[in-house]
């Protein structure tokens, strides 16, 4: 009996083991089985990388419609620009105008109330007419007179302004601008090509006075003559006219001198401007 319960007892044990290896060998198989799915899963990436590729066309978009709008106004802008001087034509057509035609630019004469001409004494030719009326401009700029022009037309110079006061003042600026300081009355003793500048001042009375200095290659000869003519007398002419005159109280040394200005000669006003700017043919007031 011993034998027989030990032997079912072998059996049962090795059953079990069998069993229990076959467990063993099912349960190693499953886990396996079920993971793969986990580990070759791409869904989640797919989902979030198809909008990003979406977004590429709509972000070019905006930049290919901008192109024509910033071309078309620079278009359209061009033709207003063209001929800014002119304007309708209004009322009666000129002799030489059509009805509805537009006039150019406007004429000269047309800009200014008060207009002067000149014409120079002896004939000139047109680039020496034309350094006239630099030189007339830039004295014009100078004194300060504005809403004013100089222009060529026929042979003639013409000046143009719109403040009546300045009337006496353009008589001056027109003139030729020749200074000459002389002794005894004809004798030159030099004349604007030694005239390096002519300033005004004021002493402490209030009283205007000239300094003129003299370019230095004359400084020593001047110093030598007036050393050898104290008390003489010295005569500053303008374009042919006595302006006033001068007595030699002492030598001159360094090519600098002060005269006191002589009131009411407006001329002597222009003396700086005259030496600053050149000197022109001689001119005469002609009819416009």
């Amino acid at each position: 009996m011993k034998k027989i319960a030990l032997m079912m007892t072998i059996s049962l044990c090795a059953l079990t083991m069998a069993c229990s290896k076959n467990d063993a060998n099912e349960n190693i198989d499953k886990p396996v089985e079920t993971k793969l799915p986990q580990v070759m899963s791409t869904e989640p990436y797919v989902e979030t990388r198809e909008p990003q590729v979406s977004n590429t066309p709509q972000t070019m978009e905006p930049v290919q419609t901008t192109v024509p709008t910033t071309v078309e106004p620079i278009q359209t802008e061009a033709p207003p620009t063209t001929a800014p001087d002119e304007v309708p034509a209004t009322g009666d057509p000129g002799e030489n105008e059509e009805p509805g035609e537009t006039v150019g630019i406007l004429d000269e004469k047309d800009k200014y109330e008060y207009i002067v001409a000149y014409e120079t004494v002896s004939r000139v030719e047109a680039l020496q007419l034309d350094r006239c009326k630099v030189i007339l401009a830039n004295r014009m700029e100078l004194m300060g007179i504005t809403e004013s022009s100089v222009w060529i037309e026929n042979d003639k110079i013409y000046i143009g302004y719109n403040n009546e006061s300045y009337k006496d003042m353009i008589a001056l600026i027109a003139k030729k601008g020749e200074i000459q300081f002389r002794y005894n009355g004809d004798y030159v003793l030099f004349d604007n090509s030694k005239i390096k500048s002519i300033t005004y001042k004021k002493d402490y009375k209030g009283d205007e006075y000239l300094i003129v200095e003299l370019f230095g290659e004359y400084t020593q000869e001047f110093a030598t003559f007036t050393q050898e003519h104290i008390s003489g007398k010295l005569v500053l002419n303008c374009d042919g006219e006595d302006m006033m005159e001068i007595t030699i109280d002492m030598a001159v040394e360094g090519g600098k001198f002060s005269v006191y200005k002589v009131p009411g000669v407006n001329v002597l006003d222009m003396l700086s401007v005259y030496i600053q700017t050149g000197t022109v043919y001689e001119l005469n007031p002609t009819t416009i």
